[in-house]
């Protein structure tokens, strides 16, 4: 639109004024959408901007009908607007802005027009080319999960990040430590050992380890932890130190001993150990303790010594004598012992100083245990003497009840006179007189036996009896029912009741 100005003042500042509302409304219709920054530009006007290859920015605007249909491109300014004078957009009347008294555009009041300077004076900066927009660098790509191996060793990435403490990986455990490097060998966690494989894989079960460069077999649970002391395997005990090692041998425990084998099992029952350079028999019960003392098996007593040792011959037990065989069993009855004869009662105890009446017959068995009487003969050949003495034992008749001395005396005045053998008196007297001994070893054929004493009979409690020893365990007496022949031991346990029975030769003289 064209407005002309008169050379009225009035007219022209009216003039003046009209300009200014005009270019104003100019800019609220074709500068709004450059009000506000913070608005994409192509939120207003139909406009499109082109970068220059300066960087600045060059605005097509609206385009004009020229009546034909075609139009018309209008282009902007390239140039910064003055920051002295009104954005007009170049739509300003004629292209034209005038500057009143050198002051700049008023403002629109509604703060929606071009920006201006507070400082008249200071001219604006120039334009700042921008820099080229720089690619982001490039990152490295995310490395993988999984393992990987440097100089430290091997560690196991997971999210992203190195894993640390205990890793499940295919089923196996592994262990890495705070640095993620995986860790093997031997390796202790909350007071407990475990063992990991070259691979780094929790071990478990049996296996031969090496500590301390000593290698020994180790048991590691199902959760991998070392197992210590007791262990029951496959119906089998172990023993495990508290190193973890598996014990052989012998092992004390509790108080009480065990016997390992090479395998590492606790041994049950009879077993054959070597022990100080020979075998030697032991026995364990169902739990492995070693049995000491006497032990029955098989119906069968054994005696254990405090070594759990078997034991075998003669052993002193509790102050009594016992006899064990060959295979350790022990023995009950006759005992025949180098040349001698022992009696062992049925709990095994062996018979000594004692008369003992067996199968009928009483025995004297002496302080230690043998007996002579079952030994016979004891002497050589008889002496024609004793034969005598044998010979009149039968020949010489029964002279009633009482007169047990005086047969035995008739006995020998028959054989070798009166005169040698006189009337010597009652049972007592030959007791006291020539009864000198009481050892078996020294009773011979032909010497008499008798007691000073004896609670039977009246006259036996103040005379005695006697009887002649017949050899071969044997002794004849004249008794109150007649002649007899009597074992020696019966004869001593019967008469022997309240003194011990004493031998020797009658009147001092020797048959031998």
């Amino acid at each position: 639109m064209h407005i002309s100005f008169t050379t009225h003042k009035g007219t022209r500042a009216f003039a003046g004024l009209l300009t200014a509302a005009c270019l104003t409304s100019m800019l609220l219709l074709s500068g709004a959408a450059y009000a506000d920054d913070t608005v994409s530009p192509d939120a207003g006007l139909n406009a499109t901007e082109q970068s220059t290859p300066d960087g600045n920015t060059a605005v097509t605007g609206d385009t004009e009908s020229n009546g034909t249909g075609e139009s018309e491109a209008v282009d902007a300014s390239d140039e910064a607007p003055d920051a002295e004078s009104g954005a007009n957009d170049g739509n300003a009347a004629d292209g034209d802005s005038d500057s009143q008294d050198g002051n700049p555009a008023p403002d629109d009041q509604g703060g929606q027009g071009a920006d201006s300077t507070d400082d008249p004076g200071t001219e604006p900066d120039p334009p700042v080319d921008p820099d080229p927009v720089d690619p982001d660098p490039e990152e490295d790509p995310t490395p993988p999960d999984g393992w990987f191996e440097d100089n430290a060793g091997w560690h196991y990435r997971q999210n992203g990040k190195l894993k640390t403490g205990w890793l499940v990986y295919k089923n196996k455990y592994y262990l890495l430590n705070s640095k993620g490097v995986m860790l093997t060998g031997w390796q202790q966690r909350s007071g407990s050992w475990y063992h990991f494989n070259g691979s780094g894989a929790m071990e478990t079960g049996w296996k031969k380890l090496s500590w301390d460069s000593k290698k020994a077999w180790y048991y590691l649970g199902g959760n991998g932890k070392m197992r210590t002391g007791w262990l029951k395997y496959d119906g089998h005990w172990y023993y495990l130190g508290k190193d973890g090692a598996m014990r052989t041998g012998w092992l004390k425990d509790d108080g009480y001993w065990f016997y390992l084998g090479r395998n590492g099992a606790v041994r049950t029952g009879w077993q054959s150990i070597d022990y100080n350079g020979a075998k030697t028999w032991f026995r364990f019960d169902g739990g492995g303790r070693m049995y000491t003392g006497w032990t029955k098996s098989g119906g069968f007593w054994y005696y254990l010594g405090g070594n759990g040792a078997m034991r075998t011959g003669w052993q002193a037990v509790g102050g009594e004598w016992y006899y064990l065989s060959d295979n350790g069993k022990m023995d009950t009855g006759w005992l025949k012992y180098k040349g001698s004869w022992y009696y062992l009662l049925s709990n095994g105890m062996m018979v000594s100083d004692t008369w003992l009446r067996i199968g009928g017959v009483y025995y004297y068995f002496k302080p230690h245990g043998d007996v002579p009487s079952v030994n016979y003969p004891t002497e050589g050949s008889l002496t024609s003497k004793q034969q005598s003495v044998l010979k009149y034992t039968s020949k010489t008749p029964w002279p009633g009840p009482g007169y047990c001395a005086g047969w035995v005396n008739t006995v020998f005045s028959n054989a070798f006179g009166s005169k040698k053998y006189p009337a010597l008196g009652n049972a007592d007297d030959m007791y006291y007189g020539w009864g000198d001994s009481g050892n078996l070893n020294n009773l011979r054929t032909g010497m008499i036996i008798a007691v000073p004493s004896h609670t039977h009979t009246w006259a036996g409690y103040y005379y005695g009896h006697v009887g002649i020893y017949a050899g071969n365990g044997k002794v004849v007496d004249s008794a109150s029912a007649g002649l007899r022949t009597v074992d020696l031991g019966s004869w001593m346990y019967w008469y022997g009741i309240t003194h011990t029975p004493k031998w020797g030769w009658l009147n001092n003289i020797s048959l031998r």
